[in-house]
């Protein structure tokens, strides 16, 4: 009832942050149940396929889209509150032409293209449709958050979460595309919400071309494209590279493991992306001590949750996959480790990019993803592909104390050397969840017991966490 009674007590903004966090869980939540479905219909090797197909798709999104949707337009957003109509169609524009260039390489290069990426004809079209309709989606949600109108945010992203893998399953119960099923549907979905919201837009702003706003936005996002492609390939390149080395059935199985980490990912992508309009307020303000208590709290709780993932790993990967997919439950735990410094690394990255040091992000991310080509392409021959899981987690590290270092420069040329954040419990809490990651896959080989004696305790912790968590989203600082 306190919990009830705080919520009824948040203001629209900070209701509308916990609605986006809870939409995304959602999300993630029903595409991670039907997951069973897809492994059991489909072989590991297929399963793989996918995988490769959509870490692909993102590395040809960055260039056909500049990932206009980011950064410069949710700042955009602020900036032109009179004029965000205009704005939207005039990116819608300037997509549509990046797109348009990419296709037409794709029709000169054809069946190289499709013979180079192991698509078909019919797949390369949807995948370009998709490229020119589905970023009015994006565009669309970003602007909600913005105008906090999270009522018609949640009702679109949990239509789609239903819509698409609903389609994908019609796909692959009535015809035999197997693999092709399921990027279809996932592919025409994305199309055909987004060819909605394009129109719309279109319609409503009346513009498709307006040389500042393109100009702006070309100069804020071409510097950030190696940053962009660095986070595709610390996210996803490794399943491309597993494929090609150990085979399509290792990266079915690394595409599962991802799959099921993957909800951490969304968490801490949520709480982070809910929070940077009050970081931004609160660096505004250099709200140093309110920061600090924010962030600790939200180090605690997602750590906790981390651990939870940790410990029933095993009984997840049984659940959600078959004996075919057993050996997942050793990649789980070091890619959900990784995603908590993803989390840490956020926090110290809203800082360049609130005061505008977008180079040192991308040289950041672009040295970590060069890491992670280079192990891997090391250490899979000789290892397998479990090693890819603890490489992405030595490439996350490695990412977060770059951007650390940034962010001390940083906050030394603007802040006399202040920081909004506490280091030293950042850096303690990492290094005893790598300790519990140990602990954790110690235990898969002992009892089941031991492991739900620690995940008893950890829910009861996190339940009285919650508290704290509504009131980081109340963003009551008295400090």
């Amino acid at each position: 009832m306190n919990i009830i009674t705080q919520y009824k007590n948040l203001s629209v903004p900070k209701k509308a942050s916990l609605w986006y966090l809870v939409s995304n869980i959602l999300q993630k939540g029903i595409s991670f149940f039907v997951v069973p479905f897809y492994v059991r219909f489909l072989s590991s090797a297929e399963y793989g396929q996918v995988a490769i197909f959509f870490s692909w798709q993102a590395i040809f999104m960055i260039f056909a889209t500049l990932n206009l949707y980011c950064g410069v337009y949710t700042k955009a957003m602020v900036d032109y509150p009179e004029d965000r109509d205009r704005y939207t169609s005039s990116m819608q524009g300037l997509t549509t032409v990046l797109t348009f260039f990419w296709f037409l390489l794709y029709i000169i290069l054809g069946d190289r293209w499709n013979e180079l990426f192991a698509m078909d004809d019919i797949t390369s079209y949807l995948l370009f449709i998709s490229f020119f309709t589905s970023p009015a989606v994006t565009f669309w949600s970003v602007r909600q958050r913005v105008e906090n109108k999270y009522r018609q945010m949640v009702s679109l992203t949990i239509l789609k979460s239903i819509v698409t893998p609903l389609l994908c399953i019609i796909l692959l119960v009535n015809t035999d595309l197997r693999a092709n099923g399921m990027i279809w549907g996932i592919l025409i979905s994305d199309s055909v919400f987004g060819l909605f919201f394009y129109v719309y837009q279109f319609v409503k702003g009346k513009c498709f071309f307006h040389y500042s706003y393109w100009i702006h936005a070309l100069n804020y996002n071409i510097p950030l494209i190696p940053h962009y492609l660095s986070l595709i390939a610390l996210a996803q390149v490794d399943r491309i590279l597993i494929g090609n080395i150990c085979g399509k059935d290792k990266a079915g199985i690394y595409g599962l493991a991802s799959q099921i980490s993957v909800i951490m990912s969304v968490v801490t992508s949520a709480i982070n992306g809910s929070l940077v309009p009050w970081l931004y307020e609160q660096y505004k303000r250099q709200n140093f001590v309110g920061v600090k208590k924010a962030s600790n709290e939200l180090c605690v709780l997602i750590g906790c949750i981390i651990f939870l993932l940790i410990l029933t790993t095993p009984e997840i990967v049984l659940i959600i996959g078959t004996e075919e997919y057993d050996d997942a439950k050793w990649i789980i735990p070091p890619i959900a480790l990784g995603t908590y410094i993803s989390f840490c690394y956020g926090l110290f990255v809203n800082v360049a990019f609130y005061y505008n040091r977008t180079k040192n992000v991308a040289f950041a991310t672009t040295v970590g993803a060069c890491l992670s080509i280079g192990l891997n392409l090391l250490l899979l021959p000789r290892f397998g592909f479990i090693s890819a899981g603890y490489t992405s987690l030595i490439c996350y590290t490695v990412f977060m104390l770059m951007h650390f270092m940034f962010m001390m420069k940083i906050c030394k040329k603007e802040l006399n050397g202040q920081l909004y954040y506490d280091i030293r419990f950042i850096w303690l809490s990492c290094l005893g969840l790598f300790l519990v990651m140990i602990f954790g896959l110690l235990l898969y080989n002992f009892s089941w017991i031991y492991r739900y004696i620690l995940l008893i305790l950890t829910v009861v912790f996190i339940m009285n966490k919650l508290g704290s968590v509504i009131r980081i989203f109340k963003l009551k600082d008295n400090a």
